[in-house]
């Protein structure tokens, strides 16, 4: 899972130009990784004011539907 910090709408994020299965992490901000399927990991982010989106960007996840946007205030 990652954050991007974008004005970009949630399901817009361009894809990668050298694999289009998964979408560009313009304005990444974190991120946690290797999360296997039935288990959880946490962790804390300081995110400033302004617009979000969460994203899964393993092979063809987010063109399944797995992203989110959210505004911090």
């Amino acid at each position: 899972m990652a954050i991007l910090k974008t004005d970009l709408p949630h399901d817009k994020i361009p894809a990668r130009v050298e694999d289009a299965s998964k979408v560009q992490e313009i304005g990444i901000i974190g991120e946690i990784e290797d999360v296997e399927a039935g288990t959880t990991k946490a962790d804390v982010f300081d995110l400033v004011p302004g617009n979000y989106v969460l994203i899964c960007n393993e092979v063809a996840h987010y063109m399944a539907g797995m992203h989110l946007a959210f505004v911090v205030k």
